[in-house]
């Protein structure tokens, strides 16, 4: 039985070259480099991940 090779990365290795355009303030910024953080100390490569999400943006308050 082969043993695992545990995969030395950093939060570097996982960010895009693609630019993310959020609204100032917005804590998806944060939540973005948690996950970068995490997947690198996980070990977890990039070419094995796929993260699929819904836009929801909204401008001002919603009135009801």
């Amino acid at each position: 039985m082969s043993e695992a090779v545990k995969i030395k990365l950093s939060k570097k290795d996982l960010e895009s070259d693609q630019d993310v355009r959020w609204c100032p303030g917005c804590g998806d910024y944060a939540i973005l480099a948690t996950v970068q953080r995490t997947l690198a100390q996980l070990g977890v490569k990039r070419e094995t991940t796929v993260f699929i999400s819904g836009i929801v943006a909204r401008a001002g308050s919603r009135t009801t």
